[in-house]
């Protein structure tokens, strides 16, 4: 077989995986959908909401997770399912799935709750009454914000409900922004006591108080009241949810024959075995899937993208899909394909992390004195 063949010419990572989410510009593209994992930290965020829609009066929501972590997709995900873009609502329909046990309070509040609207804000240093405002189409000019916020409540309340997403919220809060959070705070309220079908979601990287560092104490302590009016809901990808993505972003061409690697992906499994209880049949489809991925790599990639100087599953689709040094894409294009049976292994990942984050690892007390140990004793 000619050298000149490569294992890019059989393994590849599709399109719909190498793009991040920006929620205004791809609330209307279908095919922002296309290729959408929905893990079960999403469905479990999603069902924590949904049981205080059913069940209470709570209206006002956060979201708080690491860049990289979804946050923005499952947004645009929700916005599917309740907005009134039948096209939109179909595909996520699709992607959520008939009603099981996991699911059937999420199918019961968003796919068939009134929420037909959708009003959507990116943060940045602005006043977010006057955004506010301008997103659901009213005149702000001498009014006050309470004027305002009843004034959209009144709207939207006969116009069969509505979700208000504000995605980076915290740029309207950086510096501690004391109008912008007492707007918040003021929204929150009312959304909170209204009957109407109405959600304010805002979506955060950090818990609310921490954008007011540099406030008195007296300050932080009125800005956490302010959050506690919403109730927040982390968002983080476990390492297991991680290797689930692997497995769906990693396509070999049909008809293709990978290695044996039963004897490698039965020793992981095993070891991994010793310390939690697995479904080894599930776990041996999904290591198949990750070739030419070591099992050992792809569990790895799990845990280092939860370390403060990476970006979670941002983290990984970078990984997968960019040409940084020693990245997957490298591999793929350099590795012949009559060597098919070599493996992205830990050696590789070693040198991908040295040649494109060791400053960044370096620049975190905690994580610095443990690379330079490593980096020693390598």
């Amino acid at each position: 077989m000619s050298s000149n063949v490569f294992l890019s010419s059989v393994v590849s990572v599709p399109r719909r995986f190498q793009r991040s989410t920006k929620l205004d510009a791809d609330l209307h593209q279908s095919s922002t959908l296309d290729g959408y994992i929905l893990q079960e930290s999403c469905l479990q965020c999603l069902d924590v909401m949904a049981d205080f829609i059913q069940n209470t009066k709570q209206r006002a929501f956060t979201w708080t997770g690491s860049y990289g972590s979804g946050k923005s997709s499952l947004a645009l995900f929700l916005c599917s399912l309740l907005g009134d873009d039948e096209e939109m609502k179909a595909k996520a329909l699709k992607i959520l799935g008939r009603p099981t046990k996991k699911t059937n309070l999420i199918h019961k509040v968003f796919a068939t709750g009134n929420f037909g609207n959708v009003v959507t804000l990116i943060g940045h240093n602005g006043r977010l009454n006057e955004d506010f405002a301008k997103a659901i189409g009213q005149d702000f000019s001498g009014v006050s914000d309470r004027v305002l916020i009843n004034k959209f409540i009144k709207h939207y309340s006969r116009k069969n409900g509505v979700i208000v997403v504000i995605d980076e919220l915290g740029k309207y809060l950086e510096g501690g922004n004391a109008d912008n959070c007492y707007f918040l705070q003021e929204l929150a309220e009312a959304v909170n006591r209204t009957s109407s079908n109405i959600i304010v979601l805002g979506i955060l990287h950090q818990a609310f108080d921490a954008y007011a560092y540099n406030l008195s104490k007296a300050q932080r302590d009125e800005w956490a009241k302010v959050q506690g009016r919403y109730v927040d809901i982390p968002l983080l990808s476990g390492a297991e949810e991680v290797l689930q993505l692997l497995d769906k972003s990693i396509v070999s061409k049909r008809g293709f024959q990978q290695p044996d690697m039963t004897r490698a992906i039965t020793a992981v499994i095993d070891e991994l075995s010793k310390t939690r209880k697995l479904d080894k049949a599930n776990y041996l489809s999904v290591f198949s899937g990750v070739y030419p991925l070591n099992p050992v790599t792809a569990v790895l990639l799990g845990v280092l993208s939860r370390h403060s100087f990476l970006q979670n599953t941002r983290t990984v689709f970078n990984f997968l899909t960019s040409k940084e040094p020693f990245g997957f894409n490298v591999f793929l294009d350099t590795t012949p394909l009559d060597r098919a049976e070599e493996l992205y292994s830990l050696d590789v990942l070693w040198d991908y992390l040295r040649s494109n984050f060791e400053h960044s690892i370096l620049a975190q007390p905690s994580e610095g004195h443990r690379w330079m140990v490593a980096v020693d004793c390598v």
